[in-house]
């Protein structure tokens, strides 16, 4: 079973909205993520339409 809070008290988290792709209709939302529990080197990133889930 995975320990959810110890890994998201690991995550070092950025979640931006880009007012220029907003504007322009290009996925303006954009969540990134790295450290623990992820390889030190490994970065996880979306860009989407919606911060709605899918």
């Amino acid at each position: 079973m995975v320990d959810v809070v110890r890994v998201m008290e690991a995550l070092t988290v950025l979640f931006k909205a880009d007012a220029e792709r907003m504007r322009d209709g290009v996925r303006p939302w954009t969540f990134v993520a790295n450290g623990l529990p992820f390889h030190e080197d490994l970065l996880v990133r979306t860009d989407a339409a919606s911060v709605k889930p899918a």
